[in-house]
């Protein structure tokens, strides 16, 4: 299981609730995903990926609420964000239909398991 420092997991909680905000759903994909499927695995990431379920106009809503609180997006890779604690994310809109379980193999529910567990981390797990 992935371990999130306490910056980490502050950030998360920021996201989460501009994402809860805005109604939208947060799937994590990417190596933090990969190692919550294959714990054995050892694979390096210095970021945390997202599918954010909004569509690109809500979308824009959620990048004005994150410079509000002094997040930074990269000028060359624009789904790349820092925030005031230094985490990185990488955060890609994948439509509203992620939220609403329509035909999107982000929205099956192995995935949801998954997530349960790291949801469940970034609330439970000491900082690592």
């Amino acid at each position: 299981m992935p371990e999130f420092t306490a910056a980490q997991i502050a950030d998360l909680h920021a996201l989460r609730d501009h994402s809860a905000a805005l109604g939208a759903d947060l799937v994590v994909i990417g190596a933090i995903a990969y190692q919550v499927h294959f714990p054995g695995e050892l694979r390096h990431t210095g970021d945390i990926d997202f599918a954010v379920a909004l569509d690109l106009n809500e979308f824009a809503e959620l990048e004005r609420r994150l410079r509000r609180d002094g997040w930074i997006q990269f000028a060359n890779r624009e789904h790349r964000w820092r925030s005031t604690r230094g985490t990185i994310m990488d955060l890609l809109p994948a439509g509203p239909q992620t939220s609403r379980g329509k035909a999107n193999h982000l929205a099956r529910e192995p995935v949801h398991d998954e997530l349960g567990r790291i949801r469940a981390c970034f609330h439970q797990c000491p900082a690592g």
